[in-house]
């Protein structure tokens, strides 16, 4: 599970097309409990500073990234 596995699931589903997996997301308790949701060192502050997604996406594109 993790972010991992919620990318993984994401991006089999998204990029399938017509052929897209169905996908499972198992995990040992809850949904993102491990490291990667006790800010395990996985998801670290950056993301809040919105690098250039601003110029990229727009603004409020940007501010749903970091939401």
């Amino acid at each position: 599970g993790g972010i991992t596995g919620a990318s993984a699931a994401y991006w089999l589903r998204r990029l399938g097309g017509q052929r897209a997996p169905s996908v499972c997301v198992l995990e040992e308790s809850t949904f993102m409990s491990g490291a990667t949701g006790r800010n395990g060192g996985h998801l670290i502050p950056v993301v809040f500073a919105k690098p250039d997604w601003e110029a990229k996406l727009g603004q409020a594109e940007a501010d749903k990234l970091v939401a």
